[in-house]
C-alpha cells in the first residue's frame, strides 16, 4: 500500500479517500484514458452486449481491443467471469462492427482517429484480432488477485488495477496499481491461434532503421533494444538473464538468436564489454542514434538488453517464410503452434542447437 506525502518543512501524509462512484470513474476514463494507459484509445462506453454493458471499450496501438470493467467496491471473483464473458462477445465481432461502434459513440471514423492518436495507420486485419481484459476496482481482493494471476500464468491477457485514492482538502488523487506488470499482460496478447504451452523461447522485434536503431550496432556490441514509448520498451522487462530470444526485423525477417546477459537499462546507462573492458555504449562508435526525448508519463528513451549472440545474419540474409510467427510487441512469450514451428525451422536453417 502506497503512502503519499505532502512536501514541506514538516512533511505530512496525504489522507486516504474512497474511490469515486463507478459513473464518475467512467466519466474520467472517457475524458482521459491515459489514466490507465497511453497506448489505449477510447472506442466508447456503456456498450451493450445484449446481456449486459461493457463499461469502457478501447483499442491498443496494435489493434487489440481492450474490455474494461469497473467496480467501485472490491472486485469479487464473479467480476472475472463477467469480464471474460464480455471479451468472448467482443471476440466474435468483425472489424467493421468495431468501427461502427466507434462511429456511433464518437461520431467519427475509427481509422482516421487512430492515425491521429497513435501517429500510425490502423491495420484493418489486426483490428479485434486479439482482445485484452482489464478489471478496475477500489480495493484489492485476495481471491480475485489469485484468479487473475493464475490466468496470466496460463497466457490469458487479463489484468487487475486497484486505484489508490488520496484527498487533500477538496482535491482527490488517483494512483493506479496494477496487480500484474503491464508488460506481461501485453506479452500474452500474441495471436488469434489456439494457444498451448510456451516453449521457453522469447520472440523479439528489432526495428532497424526506425528512429535510427541499427542492427549492425546490435551485432557488434551485443545488445537488443526498443524505445519510442512505454508500449515498445516495457516488454523488455520480460527478458531475464539466461533467457533465449529469437529476433526478427519486421521489414526483413529473422536475423538472430541470443542469450540474455543483463536486464534492460536506458541507453545512457548501458554498459557493454568491448575489447576486453567495460564501456558505456554511448561512448562507442555507433552507426545508429539512440538518444530519445523522454517525459514523466511516457518515457520515449531507448532501452537496451545485453545479449550474447549465438547466431546472427546481416539484414540481407534474413529469413522470411510464410507461416512464421510475427508480432508487433518488442518482446513476447508466444504460446502458439507457429512459434514452435518458427524456432524449429530456424534451428535447421541456421544449423544450430539452442536450448533454454
Amino acid at each position: 500500500m502506497k503512502t503519499l506525502w505532502k512536501v514541506g518543512a514538516n512533511p505530512t501524509p496525504v489522507e486516504r479517500s474512497q474511490m469515486p462512484s463507478e459513473k464518475e470513474l467512467e466519466q474520467m476514463l472517457v475524458a482521459n484514458l491515459r489514466m490507465l494507459s497511453p497506448d489505449w484509445m477510447l472506442i466508447g462506453n456503456q456498450i451493450s452486449t445484449g446481456t449486459g454493458f461493457i463499461d469502457v471499450l478501447a483499442v491498443a496501438r496494435d489493434g487489440t481491443v481492450v474490455v474494461v470493467e469497473l467496480k467501485r467496491d472490491k472486485a469479487s471473483r464473479d467480476v472475472v467471469s463477467q469480464t471474460l464473458d464480455y471479451v468472448s462477445w467482443i471476440s466474435g465481432l468483425q472489424a467493421e462492427t468495431i468501427g461502427d461502434i466507434f462511429s456511433a459513440k464518437q461520431q467519427g471514423e475509427l481509422g482516421t482517429k487512430f492515425s491521429e492518436y497513435f501517429g500510425t495507420d490502423l491495420d484493418d486485419e489486426m483490428l479485434n484480432a486479439q482482445q485484452q481484459a482489464v478489471i478496475v476496482a477500489s480495493q484489492p481482493d485476495s481471491t480475485t488477485e489469485r484468479i487473475v494471476k493464475y490466468l496470466v500464468t496460463m497466457g490469458v491477457p487479463i489484468n487487475l488495477n486497484t486505484f489508490e485514492v488520496f484527498i487533500d482538502g477538496s482535491q482527490r488523487y488517483l494512483s493506479p496499481n496494477w496487480v500484474v506488470d503491464l508488460a506481461v499482460t501485453q506479452g500474452n496478447v500474441t495471436s488469434v491461434d489456439v494457444k498451448g504451452p510456451w516453449n521457453g523461447h522469447h520472440y523479439g522485434s528489432f526495428g532497424h532503421g526506425e528512429d535510427d536503431r541499427n542492427w549492425d550496432d546490435a551485432r557488434k556490441y551485443g545488445f537488443f533494444s526498443a524505445g519510442g514509448g512505454a508500449w515498445y520498451s516495457r516488454s523488455l522487462s520480460l527478458l531475464q538473464t539466461d533467457d533465449i530470444v529469437w529476433v526478427q526485423s519486421p521489414s526483413h525477417g529473422y536475423i538472430g538468436v541470443g542469450r540474455v546477459l543483463s536486464p534492460y537499462q536506458p541507453f545512457e546507462e548501458f554498459v557493454v564489454q568491448y575489447n576486453g573492458k567495460e564501456c558505456l555504449l554511448s561512448e562507442l562508435a555507433l552507426q545508429g542514434s539512440y538518444v530519445r526525448e523522454g517525459s514523466a508519463d511516457d518515457d520515449m528513451r531507448e532501452f537496451m538488453v545485453g545479449i550474447e549472440w549465438l547466431h546472427t545474419v546481416p539484414l540481407d540474409e534474413a529469413i522470411r517464410q510464410v507461416g512464421f510467427f510475427g508480432n508487433q510487441n518488442s518482446v513476447c512469450r508466444p504460446r502458439v503452434a507457429k512459434w514452435s514451428h518458427t524456432v524449429n525451422t530456424l534451428k535447421i536453417r541456421w544449423k544450430i542447437n539452442v536450448e533454454r
